[in-house]
C-alpha cells in the first residue's frame, strides 16, 4: 500500500471542500460507495475516506449495484476485478440505468497498461485509478468529481429558475 500522508492543506486545495462551498444548510456529508472484494483494501480506503465522507461498502459488483440503486451515493469507487459482476460490467449497468447514470464512477485496478485504462473508459468510468494508489490522489479525485457535480446542479437550478422568469 502507499504511505499514509494527509490530504493537501486547505491553502493548497484548488477548490473549497463541498462542506465549505455549500454552507451550513447542507451539512450532510457526501456518500461514497466503495466496492472492493479485498476486505483489507476496502478497510484501507474506508479509513481514508471516513473523515470527509459517509462511506458505504459492498464486497462484490452485484451487491454494489444493488446498493447503488438503493442508496444513490454521490460517488462510486470500484475495483475492476471482482467475483461475479466485474467493475466494467458494474459501470455499464450503472450508466445504462437512468436512476444511476449520473453517479460518477472511479474504477481501481492493478492493471496499468493503456489498453486496460481504455477498457475502463469505454465502460464509461469517469476516472481510472491504478493500484497502488496514494490516498491523497483518491481524495482529490473524489472531491473534484463532487465539485463538478455541484456546479452542474447549480447551473441546472439557476437555468431552470431563469427560464421560468423570462
Amino acid at each position: 500500500m502507499a504511505d499514509r500522508t494527509p490530504e493537501p492543506s486547505p491553502e493548497r486545495r484548488p477548490f473549497p471542500s463541498l462542506a465549505e462551498s455549500t454552507g451550513p444548510a447542507d451539512s450532510v456529508r457526501p456518500r461514497v460507495l466503495v466496492i472492493e472484494y479485498d476486505a483489507d483494501l476496502r478497510a484501507y480506503v474506508r479509513e481514508h475516506l471516513a473523515t470527509q465522507y459517509e462511506v458505504l461498502e459492498a464486497d462484490c459488483g452485484d451487491a454494489g449495484l444493488q446498493k447503488a440503486r438503493a442508496e444513490r451515493p454521490d460517488v462510486i469507487v470500484a475495483d475492476v476485478r471482482m467475483p461475479g459482476l466485474d467493475g466494467h460490467g458494474l459501470c455499464r449497468a450503472l450508466k445504462a440505468d437512468p436512476e444511476t447514470d449520473f453517479i460518477p464512477v472511479i474504477l481501481m485496478s492493478g492493471k496499468t497498461d493503456l489498453a486496460s485504462r481504455i477498457d475502463g473508459f469505454e465502460a464509461e468510468a469517469d476516472h481510472y485509478l491504478t493500484k497502488p494508489f496514494h490516498p491523497a490522489e483518491l481524495l482529490l479525485r473524489i472531491r473534484n468529481l463532487l465539485v463538478v457535480v455541484a456546479r452542474l446542479r447549480l447551473k441546472l437550478v439557476v437555468g431552470s429558475f431563469e427560464d421560468g422568469h423570462r
